[in-house]
């Protein structure tokens, strides 16, 4: 990734497809003023063991508790560009040759920070400080995405460019 990570701990359970992590910490790309770009403090992942040698992985479930990041621009590139164009380099331009489906996506106890332009903004998702929520769970999202796909094609895409920039 180009910058400092660290991992407080790591279970891996081969014969149940599970691993579980706690207290990850991606550092800031050189120049850019917070510490850290990503802190969580657990992520829980299951896969479906008989997947994982065919094209499509299915993971039952991905949760991931206690996520603060900070993005931020300077000269025109944002923090996470950067981590994202050093991780193309790794790998090489290469295709990808599996593919994932997530059945539920847990994400809790969330805290972002943005600053662009000189400007701070905190966006926190966290119910348990009265803030806004205590996180977000999505179910059989590659099945909803194909489903709107098949009902309005490219407008999806178009919007997804517009809310994400990707």
């Amino acid at each position: 990734m180009g910058v400092n990570t660290s991992l407080r701990k790591a279970d891996v359970k081969i014969l149940s497809g599970e691993f579980t992590l706690n207290g990850l910490r991606v550092a800031n790309p050189e120049g850019y003023d917070a510490d850290h770009f990503l802190r969580l403090g657990e992520g829980d992942v299951a896969v479906t063991l008989g997947t994982l040698r065919q094209d499509v992985v299915r993971l039952p479930t991905l949760t991931l508790k206690t996520i603060d990041v900070n993005l931020e621009k300077k000269d025109g590139k944002a923090n996470y560009q950067v981590i994202v164009d050093n991780l193309k380099k790794l790998s090489g331009d290469r295709p990808a040759t599996q593919k994932y489906v997530i059945d539920t996506v847990d994400l809790r106890r969330i805290t972002v920070h943005v600053k662009t332009l000189g400007q701070n903004l905190d966006v926190p998702i966290d119910r348990g400080d009265g803030l806004l929520f205590d996180g977000i769970t999505v179910r059989h999202l590659n099945r909803r995405r194909q489903h709107l796909r098949q009902r309005h094609g490219a407008e999806f895409r178009q919007h997804r460019e517009q809310a994400t920039g990707c």
